[in-house]
C-alpha cells in the first residue's frame, strides 16, 4: 500500500475519508470534488465525470421548455377548470415531482442529486399553491396565509430534513416567512407595512444565527439567505427611517464578518452599505445638491467601501494562530 493511500485510509497526517464525508455533508464541497481529492491522495487519476456538464445543462433546458409549455397551456385553460380541478392539477404535479425526486435518492451521481433538489424545490412550490386552494373560499386572507404557511413549512421542512440541500433550505425559509406573516396578520388588525419588513429582517437574522450554530445547513446558503433578508427587509416599507436601518444592517454585517471571518457576510454588508448610502444621498440631498453631486457623493462612498472591504477581507482571511503542542 502506498504512503498516500495510507494517508487517505488511516488519516496519518493526510486527508481521511471521514473528513471528506463531513465536508460534503456540511456543503463545503461537492461529492465529485471529494472523490477527486481522495483519488489524488491515493495516487490515482481523478475519476471521469459520468454526466458531462453540457448534457446536464441540456437536460435542464429541456425540462424547463416542457414545463413552460405545460404552464402556457394550463394558463390558457385555467379559467375553464373548477376549483377541484385546480387542486388536482397542482397537487398532482407536486406529488409527481416528489416521487420523481424520491426515485433518484439512491444514486451517487452528483448531477442526479442536483436534479432531485430542483424537483423537490418545485414540488414545494406547487404544494404551497395546493395548500392555499385547500383553505375554504370563504376564509379570510389572513387565515389562508397562516394555514398555507403552516402546511408549507411542514412540507418543505420534511424535505430539508431528508436532504439538507440549498434549495430545500430556501423553500423552508419561504414557508416560515409565510407562516410568521400569517400569524401577525391574523392577530393584528391592519398592521403597518413596516411590520412585515421587520419580519423578513428578523428572520434573516435568525437564519444567520442558525447557520453559524450549524443548525441550518448548508451553512453557506443560510448565510446568503439571511444576508439577503436582512438587506431587503427594511425596504419592504418605503418609510424614510428604514433606509437608516438598512445602512446600519450593512455596517453590522461587515463588523460581524470580521469577528467570524466570513467573506459572505462581508460582501453582502459592503453591498448594503453602498446601496443604502446612495439611496440616502439621492433621497435627502438629490434636490438640494443636484443629481450630479449626489452621484459624486455615491462614488466617493463606493471608493470608501471598496477600501474598507479590502482591509476587512484581509482581516477575515487571516488565519488563527496554531495552538501550541505539548
Amino acid at each position: 500500500m502506498s504512503e498516500r493511500e495510507t494517508d487517505v485510509r488511516r488519516g496519518d497526517g493526510g486527508v481521511t475519508r471521514a473528513s471528506l464525508a463531513r465536508w460534503v455533508k456540511a456543503g463545503l464541497m461537492t461529492r465529485e470534488q471529494a472523490e477527486a481529492i481522495e483519488a489524488f491522495e491515493a495516487g490515482a487519476a481523478p475519476a471521469a465525470r459520468r454526466v458531462p456538464l453540457v448534457t446536464e445543462a441540456l437536460g435542464y433546458l429541456g425540462t424547463a421548455l416542457a414545463l413552460g409549455a405545460a404552464v402556457a397551456f394550463l394558463g390558457q385553460k385555467w379559467g375553464e377548470f373548477t376549483r377541484g380541478a385546480h387542486i388536482g392539477i397542482l397537487g398532482g404535479g407536486a406529488a409527481l415531482l416528489l416521487i420523481a425526486g424520491w426515485l433518484l435518492r439512491r444514486t451517487e451521481e452528483e448531477a442526479f442529486g442536483r436534479l432531485m433538489s430542483v424537483l423537490w424545490f418545485l414540488s414545494a412550490g406547487l404544494a404551497a399553491a395546493t395548500f392555499a386552494l385547500l383553505v375554504p373560499e370563504n376564509a379570510a386572507d389572513e387565515r389562508r396565509t397562516l394555514l398555507t404557511g403552516i402546511a408549507t413549512s411542514a412540507y418543505a421542512g420534511a424535505l430539508w430534513l431528508f436532504r439538507r440541500w440549498a434549495l430545500q433550505l430556501l423553500a423552508c425559509f419561504g414557508g416560515v416567512v409565510t407562516l410568521v406573516v400569517g400569524v401577525i396578520a391574523t392577530g393584528w388588525e391592519h398592521p403597518p407595512v413596516w411590520v412585515f419588513g421587520f419580519v423578513v429582517w428578523g428572520l434573516g437574522a435568525v437564519f444567520l444565527l442558525l447557520g453559524r450554530l450549524g443548525l441550518a445547513k448548508p451553512a453557506f446558503v443560510a448565510y446568503v439567505i439571511g444576508s439577503c433578508a436582512l438587506i431587503v427587509g427594511p425596504r419592504v416599507s418605503e418609510q424614510d427611517w428604514t433606509l437608516f436601518l438598512g445602512l446600519a444592517t450593512g455596517a453590522a454585517l461587515m463588523a460581524v464578518s470580521v469577528a467570524v471571518r466570513n467573506t459572505v457576510l462581508l460582501g453582502f454588508g459592503a453591498a448594503a452599505v453602498f446601496g443604502y448610502v446612495t439611496w440616502i444621498a439621492v433621497r435627502f440631498f438629490g434636490h438640494t445638491l443636484g443629481a450630479p453631486l449626489a452621484l459624486l457623493v455615491a462614488g466617493i462612498v463606493l471608493l470608501g467601501v471598496a477600501v474598507l472591504t479590502a482591509r476587512l477581507r484581509r482581516l477575515t482571511g487571516r488565519k488563527e494562530p496554531a495552538a501550541p503542542t505539548s
